[in-house]
Order: C-alpha cells, then structure tokens, then sequence
C-alpha cells in the first residue's frame, strides 16, 4: 500500500507540487526506499492516512447513529430496502410467483388479491403485529400418520405436528399451501416458526411482544435521582407572566438565574449528581424559561435578519427593504425625541418627560444563596424624567400596596403632571409601547382626566418608540441605580431601604423619591363605565386598535383623541370619540381609588419570605409578619413583557 502510494507521489511531484526540490540521497544502499520520497510528501502520506481514518470514523459514528438505526428498523418492518450497521444492503421484500401445486392456489388466488395482501401485511410496519398476524393464519394439528421407513431408520421422520396455512379474504379462511404463503408475504421459513412458537408458548394462544433493546441499560440514570433532579429544579421559583397569563400558562424564572448557577447549586445538593446534559434535558421538560433581560436585541430586527439568511434572490431583497424601512422607524422616533427635547429646553411653555418602570427590586436581597430558592417581594419604581432640566422623579412601592399595572402607571404621571406651572400648555411625552402599561385605555382616561382638571393645559402629547428600539433618558437613570445596586455591602431588609438606595443615586442633582401606598392608586378604568365608553372603531368607521397607536394628542375637546400610527409630522391625525351616548355626565368623576386596604400575597411567598427572617435585622420582622395572604393571589413575575410586535 505504501510503495503504491510513493510510486505515485514520484511519479505526480512535479504538477501537483511545483515548488518541489528533491533532497539529496543520504545513502546509495537499494535497501534504503526512503530516500527518493521527498519529506514533503512523506508529511502528506501521513496526512492521507490521517484523513482517511478521520472520514472512516465520521463514517462509522453515522452510520451508528440512534436516527439511523431507527431509519433502519422502520425500513425493515415496512418491507423496504435498507442498510445494515455492517454496511449490507438489504433488498425490498417483492411478492414471488406462484408455482403449480396440488392446491391449486395459483387458479385460486388472483394476482390482484395476492398484492393486495401483501401490501396491507407489509403496511403494518411493526414486528409484533407482523408475528400476531401469520400466527393467526397458521393452525397446528398433531399428525395422524407417520409413516414407516424401515428400509433405512437414518430417513426416518419424527415430525409430530402438521401445520396449515390459510389467508383472510373478505372475512373468509381460504386454505393455501405452504408455498403461496411464503411467496405471497415473502417472509422466511425462520420468521413464521418463531411466529409459531411464540402463539404456543402462551395459553391463551396470545402471541407476546419483542422485548430486544427495551431492557435498561447498566448504566441509566434511576427514576429516583431524575426525581431528585426535577424537584431541585422545581425548587426554584417560578412565575406566571403579568401580561400573558390569561392565554399562556408558561412560567418563567427570572433574569439573575442561569442554567449554570442552578446546575452549580445541585452538584453541592448531592453525592450523586447527574450530568449537565441530563439535567438541561429535565429542566426543557418542565416547561421553563428564563425571563429576558430587559435591554436586548430588537425581537423584529432578530426575526427578519433570520429570514433573509434563508431567503434568496427576490424575497431576500424585499425582506432587505422592510429591515430598511424598519430601523428608519426607529431612526425618525429618536430625532423626533430630540426636537421635542430641544423645543421644550427653548420654550418655557413646554416640558419634555419619558417615563418608563424600571425592572422589580426583590426584597429582602441578601448575599446569600438562599435567596435564590425564594419567593421575594417585589419592590416597583416608575422613573419620571424631565428633559428640559436634570429633573428625576421615582415614584416608588411595593407589592403590599399596589399592583403594578396601567392604573399605577396613570396615577404616577398623574401626580406628576398635575404639579406643573400654570404657564405650561404644552406637554410632550415619550414611553415604550408596552400595551399592559403605557399603551392602554386606562392611561388614554388619565390623559382626558387631566385637561379637565387644568385648563390652561392645551395639549398632551403621548408618543411611542419603536419597539425593540426605546432606548430613552430614564433608562439611563434605571442603569444608575442597577450600578448603585452592585455597590451594596449591606442587606436590604426592608423596601425602605431601597428607597433610600434611590435617593443617593445621581450625578449632578439627587434622585427624588415619593413613596406612595394603596390609598394613592386611582382606578381609571372606573371612567369607562360612567362617562367614557371604549370604542372599537374611530370617527370615521375604521378599525381603532391601542397597540397600532405611534401618537396619542389630548386637546381640550372633551372624550376626543386624536391620533396617528407614525409620528410623521405631516401625517394626518385621526380621532376617535369616547363620549357615551346615553346619560352621561358632562365631567368626567373624579376616579375612586383602586384600593380600601393594602394588598394581599400568596400564602407560599410569605412562607418563603419568612423563612428569610434569620437573614435580616429583628427589628424588620414585623413587617413581614404583618403581610396578609390569600389563597386566590398568584405570584407573577411582573418585569415579564411578550414582544408587541
């Protein structure tokens, strides 16, 4: 093999490798063959061979593939033609001629009966429905006869049972012989013996099933330590979507965990843990997920860069364009943020804000691994920014005194418009479109609350980014209080003190802090059922959709919205009338308040909440002590936000 090889490199040197010298001889013995072989391709005979034991080994681990074994054993069972681990391959099974025989099958079986019997055996495409059926058609009777060779005892016949075969053709046995049968399913002798012999080890006649390669392998893991494995996980805890879970039922765990912090926790668990393989496949199987940090890539963006790798010529340039025509949406909304940032710094009747929630603060938020396995209580802060001047305003609670929703979210614009100068009659403002918060009827009923309240107001305003592109000057602020919030040396015991955390955040002016409680909270969706009424279609008749809206403008014409979906200049507005048409007042009410007493949790947060207590200063017992529960609460994870686009 190896002098072939060399004849040919010798032979070939000169075209394949033009920077080819030959080396000189170390010695004229004939012996010695290695010296003509240049060390050049000595390097490549030895790449050769490594590259072909590279492509035998690809080969083989293919061909001993789980998916080709099972492609195999399927073919098989189907009559189909297949490969075997050896390399083999194995014809499809054909229905044979008939020959003449005393039974006359072949007069008695037509071609079109025979192929369709064999199709439908074949169709059955499982082993021990295959056995089920031949044993059904073959009846075993013990011989009357035996016939005496006496002549010669070598042929002599020990034979004790006859066996008949028969088909099922149109719910009558037809008797055939030995020979149409096999030639008509083109089974083997062995098959239909082991057929046999497997209906007669029962006594019912009841033919067993194959048990080959369903016996447990030495090595699998118990069902004791995958049970250990699934309640370690489920140890963590988990939560519902505050937007979703009407429709969806998948909880999610959130952002600070990983698989690799939850996998390191369990090895410390046990003595005997399981690979990280096996356990990520037990974790997928509880349906989980991880919540996504909140600063991420554009969902839109991700989904149509996917579609343009696996599209091409035509499609790929009009999905091309709708990225094109995506980002200078994104583009526009944030020079459009700038004007208005500039227009409100020049013009004292104009102020400016973006306002967003910043992610849920859990409480008490201990160094300690503990933590990990509880259920905390959420702590929520809706940032105001003002871009006129370095003003920041957190308004700031906790689950026991407010949820944290559309109603809170207009409450704390609310207060903090409702303190603006006489002189401002202008007020533009920019949030993400988050349609559960921001983006809703209950804030659009704020809005029309408020040019009520203060009439020298002429306009609000309310303008959306682009999802996935909403980058905005309060989202700088919530990135000064998580940088804040990796400085702590100390525990936060009590969601005073995250307050207080707030308050020392800031570069040149402090952040102000008003902490409100469960009287606080207005209930603006009480307006829909007295004065307002939300309709389904604008003025004009067309389809009014909340999460379609790009610009919301207030005026002071009473229960009227003008709106637009781009937030083109020239774009016309549209308007939509929320006035009632029967006997509604002329004001709107003043809105009754969400809440007459501080809110419930579930009793498995609390229980959590107080098994933490060891962690935590004495003096913050009470606190957790005094929360009440209910059986009817559900623990939600609100940072949760499904893609609104």
């Amino acid at each position: 093999m190896v002098t072939e090889d060399i004849a040919e490199v010798n032979i070939d040197n000169g075209e394949i490798d033009p920077d080819y010298e030959p080396i000189e001889e170390k010695s004229s013995s004939e012996d010695d063959v290695s010296v003509n072989v240049p060390r050049q391709r000595k390097a490549g005979l030895g790449e050769k061979e490594d590259n072909t034991q590279t492509i035998e080994a690809e080969v083989k681990k293919c061909r001993f593939s789980r998916a080709r074994k099972r492609e195999k054993c399927v073919n098989r069972n189907r009559g189909v033609s297949y490969t075997t681990l050896s390399g083999k391959v194995v014809k499809a099974r054909v229905m044979k001629p008939l020959r003449d025989c005393r039974a006359e099958c072949r007069k008695r079986l037509p071609e079109d009966i025979r192929e369709s019997i064999f199709k439908e055996y074949w169709s059955l495409g499982s082993r021990d429905r295959r056995v089920a059926y031949v044993a059904s058609l073959v009846d075993t009777m013990e011989t009357k006869t035996s016939r005496k060779r006496a002549y010669n005892p070598d042929k002599e016949k020990f034979r004790m049972v006859t066996h008949t075969f028969h088909f099922k053709i149109n719910g009558k046995r037809e008797k055939v012989c030995r020979g149409c049968f096999m030639n008509t399913l083109d089974e083997t002798q062995m098959f239909v013996t082991l057929a046999i012999t497997n209906r007669s080890t029962s006594t019912s006649g009841i033919t067993q099933q194959d048990n080959r390669g369903k016996t447990s392998p030495g090595n699998a893991i118990s069902d004791e330590r995958l049970d250990e494995v699934r309640r370690h996980i489920q140890s963590f805890p988990s939560y519902e979507s505050h937007y979703t879970r009407r429709t969806n039922n998948k909880k999610y765990l959130p952002s600070f965990l990983d698989l690799n912090t939850m996998f390191s926790f369990y090895k410390e668990s046990t003595s005997n843990p399981v690979g990280r393989t096996v356990y990520t496949r037990e974790f997928k199987s509880l349906g989980l997920a991880f919540k996504a940090p909140k600063v991420d890539t554009c969902h839109r963006c991700d989904t149509l860069q996917m579609k343009v790798k696996l599209a091409s010529g035509a499609e790929e340039e009009d999905i091309k364009q709708e990225i094109s025509v995506h980002h200078a949406e994104a583009d526009k909304a944030y020079l459009q943020k700038d004007l208005d940032k500039k227009t409100a710094k020049d013009d004292p009747s104009k102020r400016c804000f973006t306002f967003d929630l910043q992610q849920c603060l859990p409480t008490p938020f201990v160094q300690s691994s503990v933590s990990f396995y509880k259920r905390q209580l959420w702590t929520y802060n809706l940032t105001m920014h003002e871009t006129s001047k370095p003003s920041v305003r957190c308004y700031m609670w906790h689950e026991g005194e407010g949820a944290r929703g559309a109603n809170q979210v207009a409450t704390c614009v609310l207060r903090e418009l409702s303190e603006l100068p006489e002189d401002v009659t202008h007020i533009i403002l920019y949030s993400d479109t988050c349609g559960g918060q921001n983006r809703y009827s209950h804030v659009a009923a704020m809005f029309l609350y408020l040019m009520q309240q203060k009439c020298n107001l002429q306009l609000v305003d309310h303008k959306f980014m682009v999802s996935g592109h909403s980058h905005m000057e309060c989202d700088t602020d919530h990135a000064l209080i998580e940088k804040q919030k990796k400085k702590l040396r100390f525990t936060v015991s009590h969601p005073h003190d995250w307050y207080q955390l707030v308050r020392t955040v800031g570069r040149k002016n402090k952040f102000e802090v008003v902490e409100l409680n469960h009287q606080d909270f207005l209930n603006f969706a009480e307006l829909y059922k007295t004065s307002l009424f939300l309709r389904k279609k604008d003025s004009s008749g067309e389809p009014f959709k909340w999460t379609e809206m790009r610009w919301l403008r207030y005026t002071q014409e009473r229960r009227v919205i003008q709106f637009k979906n781009t937030l083109d200049e020239d774009a016309p507005f549209r308007e939509i009338c929320l006035k009632r048409r029967n006997r509604s007042p002329d004001e709107l009410l003043h809105p009754k308040k969400c809440y007459n007493s501080t809110l419930a949790i579930s009793k498995e947060k609390k229980k959590d909440l107080l098994e933490l207590l060891p962690l935590i200063d004495t003096v913050f017992h009470s606190f957790y002590l005094n929360l009440k529960t209910t059986v009817d609460a559900r623990d939600v994870l609100p940072d949760i936000e499904e893609f609104n686009e």
